[in-house]
């Protein structure tokens, strides 16, 4: 479609929906430009040249589609090109704070590790929508709020906030239903605390949830090994080299395009071979 086509078929749009009201034409031009993205990313992916092409004609149709501005965002985020992608993904929020608002916090937490904006985001969005809590790409605010106090060594907060969405989860449901991933991260922080004996009950909870989560072993080994009781610590770390040849991860989505915190990798897996067993 090129450009004239283009403000010809807005313009047309909005002479036929001359009688109806404003907010009738703006969803007739949010469906068109919707309806557009759709067609267009059956044949193109949004990280292509053809991809982006489309997400700039929807935005022809309405620039006030905030979808299309957080499609043309992601393949910065993604490249790390942090500049450009803010500068859009401010655009979306500008325009849907319900929707882009939360998602901006998580990914200045995960990408960007711009922790303070984060906790600043993730504080506005929840005045806006007071809740008991808000969820963001399958973990509480406060899990992820927690991760924040946690990477700028504020471990007091850390633990408030991660037990309180364990304890959201815990009241909502039961231990069970709890992710797996507050549990460990709890275990972190009370590591980190000295409280070896709370960080292990918590690592064992992960792992009752994910008995093959190789950051849970990783952490239970390190910490029986620090306790003298190398061996058990290095049954767990077989289980944990077990886990990880068998593909075993984090399971977060976005682990492909940023490490979380304290995510472990080859580096931690060696060293603690060399203590283990040399």
């Amino acid at each position: 479609m090129n450009f004239k086509a283009l403000r010809l078929s807005r313009f047309l749009i909005l002479n036929l929906l001359g009688p109806l009201s404003m907010l009738a034409q703006k969803t007739a031009l949010r469906d068109s430009a919707q309806a557009y993205l759709d067609s267009a990313y059956t044949k193109y992916s949004i990280y292509d040249l053809e991809g982006q092409r489309a997400a700039d004609t929807s935005l022809m149709i309405d620039p006030t589609f905030a979808a299309a501005w957080q499609q043309k965002a992601m393949p910065h985020l993604k490249n790390g090109d942090f500049p450009h992608w803010i500068e859009l993904i401010n655009k979306a929020v500008a325009l849907n704070q319900d929707h882009w608002l939360g998602y901006r916090a998580f990914c200045k937490a995960v990408f960007m590790k711009d922790y303070e904006g984060a906790l600043r985001d993730f504080n506005r969005d929840q005045q806006r929508a007071p809740r008991e809590t808000l969820v963001q790409m399958d973990h509480t605010y406060d899990y992820w709020r927690s991760l924040c106090y946690l990477e700028t060594n504020r471990l007091d907060s850390a633990q408030f906030f991660m037990q309180k969405s364990i304890d959201y989860q815990v009241k909502a449901r039961d231990w069970t239903w709890t992710h797996y991933g507050d549990m460990f991260y709890l275990s972190v922080i009370l590591y980190e605390q000295k409280d070896v004996t709370k960080a292990l009950f918590y690592l064992d909870k992960s792992l009752v949830n994910n008995a093959t989560f190789p950051d849970a072993l990783y952490y239970k080994a390190l910490i029986l090994n620090e306790l003298g009781r190398k061996n058990e610590a290095r049954d767990i770390f077989k289980l944990l080299i077990d886990a990880r040849a068998k593909g075993s991860r984090m399971n977060e989505d976005n682990e492909v395009y940023a490490n979380y915190p304290r995510q472990i990798g080859i580096g931690e897996v060696v060293a603690l071979q060399k203590a283990l067993f040399e």
